[in-house]
């Protein structure tokens, strides 16, 4: 009888640790991947010299982080580190949307159009331990602004974000980066659908024409 009573909270200490993945103490580590739209409408916008900042605006010492793994609890473990640099692979992502439109990405020497200027604040994947499964929480967030390079005034200033939550009977790695991956899709989208920044795109298009006239 003593024996029984001992094993159940055996048992339910396992499912814990199992469900939140929180008895391993090694880092994860993800890799950042975005693949562009097809129906972007950056495409309906006549092609321009577009150079892109993206400012990783967290502590330094966070800079590889992009989440921590916890045990059922709610204790941190381990961290979450990306494979490549996260302004790096957020330059990638929204560089390939404008690529794919047929814009050009340039720097700052190529005489750019456009610059946008991307200011990271958050990202971060957390899980929420729940009764049968595990809820895995992945969130961006940024500040981005548009300017006229030219005339080094601001054309649109606006915040973008983007999320995941997906459930799990047992958090891996994979996990981790699948609902990263799908926070960073679902951020691109917000991004590039974003009414004020399509408008100075069309209003920055305007002006080049004038000045090529």
């Amino acid at each position: 009888m003593h024996l029984t009573n001992n094993i159940i909270p055996l048992v339910s200490l396992a499912t814990v640790c199992l469900l939140g993945s929180g008895c391993a103490f090694i880092d994860n580590k993800v890799d950042l991947q975005y693949h562009a739209l097809s129906n972007s409408p950056l495409r309906d916008i006549p092609p321009q010299r577009v150079e892109i900042n993206v400012i990783d605006q967290r502590p330094e010492s966070e800079r590889n982080s992009v989440g921590s793994v916890k045990n059922g609890f709610g204790s941190k473990t381990a961290n979450v580190i990306s494979t490549e640099p996260v302004a790096q692979e957020i330059h990638a992502a929204i560089a390939s949307e404008f690529l794919a439109a047929g814009h050009d990405v340039v720097r700052s020497e190529n005489n750019p159009e456009v610059l946008i200027t991307v200011n990271l604040r958050r990202i971060d994947v957390d899980t929420v331990t729940n009764f049968f499964d595990v809820e895995v929480i992945a969130e961006i967030g940024t500040d981005v602004t548009v300017y006229n390079p030219i005339k080094t005034n601001s054309l649109a200033s606006f915040p973008v974000s983007g999320s995941s939550v997906k459930s799990s009977q047992l958090v891996t790695e994979s996990t981790r980066e699948l609902a990263l991956n799908a926070a960073l899709a679902e951020y691109i989208r917000s991004l590039i659908f974003n009414e004020e920044l399509l408008t100075s795109l069309r209003k920055q298009n305007s002006e080049s024409e004038k000045l090529i006239n």
